[in-house]
């Protein structure tokens, strides 16, 4: 398997996306396991890891900025959302001045179906939801008028800090329910915006689109992530409750928004942000290195090159040499398998052999 190994979709997809897995998440979930259980004592896995989960992120983030022609470069975590909210904001009010809008039925029909879904807010909540409906929007409504750009702007940027005011770090589930609503009506004045502006409409569908993914990010994070920094499993349950689809049905069949990258990184990343360079972890790693040295030089120079296997070059080189292999690696690997049991017996009677002639066999001559 590792000559010529069958390189799972998943992983394909997370490296074409920039994500570079460590090197036994690639080969499957035995190797996966002892790796997770290496972690624990030796902070390079660790950090490789955590840097994978890092260019997860990074790969989601991306997914919001390409349909305004950007990539993202810089840190992840709460400023690395922020940065990308800034980007697509920075798009839109470029394009604003060329804008104009006056509210159409589907606008009217997408304010009817918030309102309905609003009845499963506590009363209190819902009361502040539609003072900020009666304060913000309500008056622009009433004109019946087109609002030009400079207006339209003013419009979002209030209801983007209402959003704000309920959507903010521990923030209970019924300011929550609030931020949501709110943020749907915003969804709403945008494709009603898009739809009025035709001349207009390519460049600002891929600013929506964009929007759309910054939503489920923003999801990702508030649900319990680490500085900003989310898992796979956390954005895979922000993808699914921001499909409102009926009966979740887009997020039943694997269409939702995002759904296709948060499978491959729960598939192959896991579940959680492995905890790394930390000085307990150093330490820890440092005993086990030099407690191998003191039983085998062998054994600690095994650890030191696992070790390199982690480190970010040696990270992508052999995520490259699991995923793309020569060749002549079928072949091989061919070969190795015709051999069979009587090739692995002499490998197994050069090592025994090898062993006898030692003076101090590792592993208690074991």
């Amino acid at each position: 398997k590792i000559i010529s190994p069958k390189v799972d979709p998943n992983v394909k997809q997370l490296m074409d996306e920039g994500v570079t897995p460590p090197p036994g998440a690639i080969l499957g979930k035995t190797a996966a396991r002892i790796e997770d259980a290496s972690s624990s004592i030796n902070p390079f896995v660790a950090s490789g890891q955590k840097r994978a989960v890092k260019e997860f992120n990074v790969a989601a983030y991306n997914r919001a900025l390409s349909p305004i022609g950007q990539q993202y470069k810089g840190e992840v975590g709460h400023d690395g959302v922020k940065a990308v909210g800034d980007k697509l904001s920075q798009a839109y009010d470029d394009l604003l001045p060329k804008l104009n809008w006056a509210p159409d039925s589907q606008f009217a029909q997408d304010l009817t179906d918030i309102d309905a879904s609003s009845v499963t807010m506590v009363d209190a909540k819902r009361k502040q939801f539609y003072s900020v409906i009666e304060k913000y929007l309500k008056p622009h409504l009433a004109q019946g008028g087109p609002l030009d750009g400079e207006t339209l702007k003013k419009l979002e940027s209030q209801i983007g800090a209402q959003i704000r005011r309920f959507d903010r770090p521990n923030a209970t589930i019924d300011d929550l329910d609030v931020a949501d609503a709110l943020k749907d009506t915003l969804t709403a004045i945008r494709d009603s915006v898009e739809r009025a502006n035709p001349a207009h409409a390519e460049r600002l569908k891929a600013i929506n689109n964009g929007w759309a993914v910054l939503v489920r990010l923003e999801r990702a994070v508030g649900v319990g992530s680490e500085d900003g920094v989310f898992t796979p499993a956390q954005l895979m349950q922000a993808v699914r409750t921001s499909d409102n689809s009926v009966r979740h049905r887009q997020f039943a069949r694997g269409d939702a928004l995002l759904q296709d990258l948060a499978t491959a990184g729960k598939s192959v990343l896991g579940n959680k942000y492995p905890d790394s360079g930390t000085a307990g972890r150093a330490a820890l790693g440092a005993i086990a290195l030099g407690g191998a040295s003191m039983i085998d030089p062998t054994a600690a120079a095994t650890l030191g090159a696992t070790s390199l296997a982690y480190t970010p070059m040696g990270q992508r080189g052999l995520a490259a040499v699991l995923t793309k292999r020569p060749r002549f690696a079928p072949g091989l690997a061919g070969a190795v398998n015709q051999a069979g049991l009587p090739a692995n017996l002499g490998i197994v009677s050069a090592f025994l052999a090898a062993q006898q002639q030692s003076k101090n066999p590792p592993y208690g001559g074991q």
